[in-house]
């Protein structure tokens, strides 16, 4: 990131939660997901959305 900002691009990230491990029990989803959109400098993420809830839900914290 530090790299990116002194370059002036932004950053995709794909797979931030690499897949599932560092989400830590009892926290939900969303909260991470918002967390790593607002995060200065990533432009995007790519997270799996393999079924339609989970892209229903995830756009739910964005949009």
């Amino acid at each position: 990131m530090e790299a990116a900002e002194k370059l002036g691009v932004y950053v995709t990230t794909s797979a931030p939660f690499n897949l599932g491990k560092i989400i830590e029990e009892g926290y939900d989803v969303k909260d991470y997901l918002v967390k790593i959109v607002n995060t200065k400098g990533i432009l995007s993420t790519m997270v799996g959305m393999k079924r339609v809830e989970k892209v229903r839900e995830n756009l739910s914290c964005i949009c």
